[in-house]
């Protein structure tokens, strides 16, 4: 389902309409500001396979988990440097990727090695919905190996 929300007034309603279906083990696009995102629960191994088929992903390439704020990092990552968390609270939110030690909770399908890439997206819709919702696993809406996404109309001409 495409729910398309103004990034210049982000609706509450609509924001907790998406959160309902990342609940239900659906999984969602919205814009962040690089390109746009296909997400699932980080919890949900079902949800996150359904990516992978989505985009005709090969499964031993990871997939990056958005978070709302630093204060989630605890939430995805063990044993972070005093320097990880002074980047991610100098440079993020912003188009930077951290790569941190994996939290042995999350499933393996995110990332098969000990690590995980962990970002926060500046852009309003997308920290409306990492805030509401908690961190997700999230990756390009495209099909792999295709250009990325920049618009919703790109999206669906897609994944369909």
């Amino acid at each position: 389902m495409l729910i398309n929300i103004n990034p210049h007034n982000p609706q509450e309603r609509l924001i907790n309409r998406v959160v309902s279906i990342l609940q239900r083990g659906g999984i969602v696009v919205y814009p962040t500001d690089t390109v746009y995102g296909l997400a699932a629960p980080i919890d949900n191994v079902e949800s996150i396979d359904r990516i992978y088929v989505a985009k005709g992903r090969n499964t031993t390439k990871a997939i990056a988990v958005l978070l709302g704020d630093p204060d989630q990092l605890d939430k995805v990552a063990i044993n972070l440097t005093a320097s990880a968390r002074k980047m991610a609270e100098h440079f993020l939110p912003g188009p930077l990727t951290l790569i941190v030690p994996r939290h042995p909770g999350l499933p393996d399908v995110l990332s098969s090695s000990l690590s995980i890439s962990v970002r926060i997206p500046d852009h309003p819709v997308a920290l409306n919905l990492l805030k509401t919702a908690g961190p997700l696993a999230v990756t390009s809406a495209n099909i792999s190996g295709e250009d990325s996404t920049m618009t919703a109309k790109q999206v669906l001409k897609q994944l369909k």
